[in-house]
């Protein structure tokens, strides 16, 4: 598989981690939360979808390096 459909599974994938930890403390803090901030933070979560960069370790890479698909 060429390298740069790896990257684009790989982001793909810790994107749906990110966005699905949000779900996740939205649910557990949603009185503490306030919608300011969760504005922003759901900002970042489709940022991370739409700009395709990386740093030179992350953990998803890692994985799909790994198994070889």
């Amino acid at each position: 598989m060429g390298e740069l459909w790896k990257m684009v599974l790989s982001l793909s994938a810790s994107g749906t981690v990110v966005i699905l930890a949000l779900f996740v403390l939205c649910r557990i803090f949603d009185r503490g939360l306030s919608r300011r901030w969760q504005y922003y933070i759901w900002l970042i979560a489709a940022a991370r979808l739409l700009v395709p960069l990386s740093g030179e370790v992350n953990l998803v890479g890692k994985v799909f390096t790994e198994l070889e698909l």
